[in-house]
């Protein structure tokens, strides 16, 4: 695609496009008019609009992703390059039957959108412009983003970007065989298997830790920590390793044997059953006070280990402002004196995040660590927003150049608005101190 041409984006009331100018009396061209005519699979439905003399292809993106923004953080695994390849050799195959020419395809990543719904991959077709890069670009941009650690989809991928550089190279269904990629006949599997299988790589790549997003990180390690403390005992502290089950034992061990050494003065017995259970009455009492012992020693053990801490807080005194170095009396300013008030300077904390106000009062999103992706789909965020009104992939947070924080819209399907104006798709706008944003029905503040 020429670097000229500039893509746009458009949102009405219910869809959302990419727009790109055509050249004059695109109307006539068979290509326009095949891709009016038909809905061909693999292909993004568009239309042609006229404005001021010109002429615009609209494509409709709504509840897609580009695999630009889907790969901006997330490596590319095996199941999704496997994916994407098979599209391409299904639409190709296509457009042959359309007695259309291949090399309108656009294969730039920012112009192959994946349908989260239909796990499938979508193109866009440019009549009257012949695309000079081919699928180069395309290749290029998976090698980069392919998951190092899977050494067959790394092979398959290099294998490919070698053989896109021979001239007038197509990407057909012989060449995956011969790569040792089979085809499969996608179509004929309903939406709901194609969920759970989706769903089923998802939860094995998360026991493979090949990729764990920010939060299930978060959630792994909260798991990790406490799910196996010790239950509460009914007196409210905690058993710590079922001590007080042995401290019983203990206790039963001592006095069985106490009531064997006293056994004699109860009971007449022989002289050798006398010294039987003196004996064996003398050594459960020392298991049961060795054990004892031991016990009680281990327990005071685990709470000389967490006072210091506590301690160190406690005893701890902030020196006096003469007695830290450097301390020079020019420049030292008393504080104020008891009951006065103190004058606070202006407020140069940086911005914590965003904040939930009205009916999502306690949500928040947290802009620690940026670039970040909010969405309600855990696999491809960074932060989940379990809200039926926000889509997948919402909304990206970034650093611009100047330090200034960023919202850009992930092409939502509710939008995204920021201080009651909606940004376009894929618009990108620069937050204040005190803007009142939303996502969908989820209202924040940012400060």
């Amino acid at each position: 695609m020429d670097e000229d041409r500039k893509i746009s984006f458009y949102s009405d009331a219910a869809h959302n496009y990419m727009v790109l100018e055509c050249p004059p009396g695109l109307k006539e061209n068979y290509q326009y008019k095949m891709l009016a005519a038909n809905r061909i699979k693999g292909l993004l439905s568009c239309s042609g609009r006229s404005i001021d003399s010109r002429e615009y292809l609209y494509y409709d993106i709504s509840s897609r992703q580009s695999l630009t923004d889907l790969y901006d953080r997330r490596p590319v695994r095996s199941e999704d390059l496997n994916r994407i390849l098979k599209d391409l050799v299904n639409v190709e195959e296509t457009l042959t039957e359309y007695l259309l020419d291949t090399s309108h395809l656009i294969l730039d990543p920012a112009c192959v959108y994946l349908d989260f719904r239909e796990q499938t991959c979508s193109f866009v077709y440019y009549p009257g412009e012949e695309q000079k890069t081919g699928p180069q670009s395309l290749f290029t941009f998976l090698a980069d983003r392919v998951d190092g650690r899977d050494k067959q989809a790394a092979a398959l991928i290099y294998r490919l970007c070698m053989m896109a550089e021979r001239p007038g190279f197509r990407l057909r269904a012989k060449e995956l065989s011969d790569l040792g990629l089979q085809m499969d006949e996608r179509s004929e599997k309903k939406p709901e298997a194609l969920a759970y299988e989706q769903g089923a790589v998802y939860e094995r790549s998360r026991k493979e830790e090949i990729f764990t997003p920010a939060v299930n990180r978060q959630e792994a390690v909260f798991r990790e920590e406490y799910t196996e403390l010790p239950e509460e005992s009914p007196g409210g502290r905690r058993s710590e390793g079922g001590r007080g089950p042995i401290l019983i034992a203990a206790a039963v061990l001592a006095a069985a044997g106490i009531l064997l050494l006293l056994a004699d003065r109860f009971v007449k017995l022989q002289e050798s059953y006398i010294l039987l259970t003196r004996a064996f009455g003398g050594v459960l009492t020392a298991a049961g006070v060795i054990l004892l012992i031991v016990q009680l020693v281990r327990g005071r053990k685990k709470q000389t280990e967490q006072i210091p801490e506590t301690a160190e807080t406690i005893i701890y005194k902030e020196p006096e402002p003469w007695e830290t170095p450097g301390f020079s009396s020019s420049s030292y300013r008393p504080g104020p004196a008891p009951g006065e008030t103190c004058l606070l300077g202006p407020d140069t904390r940086p911005a914590a995040g965003l904040y939930g106000t009205g009916t999502c009062r306690g949500e928040q999103i947290s802009l620690a660590k940026l670039p970040c992706v909010v969405g309600k789909m855990r696999d491809y965020v960074d932060q989940v927003l379990d809200d039926s009104s926000v889509s997948r992939m919402h909304a990206r947070f970034a650093v611009e150049g100047d330090g200034s924080i960023s919202v850009r819209d992930l092409n939502s399907t509710n939008g995204t608005w920021l201080n009651g104006e909606r940004l376009r798709p894929n618009e990108s706008r620069a937050l204040q101190q005190g803007d009142h944003l939303r996502l969908g029905r989820m209202e924040f503040i940012f400060r």
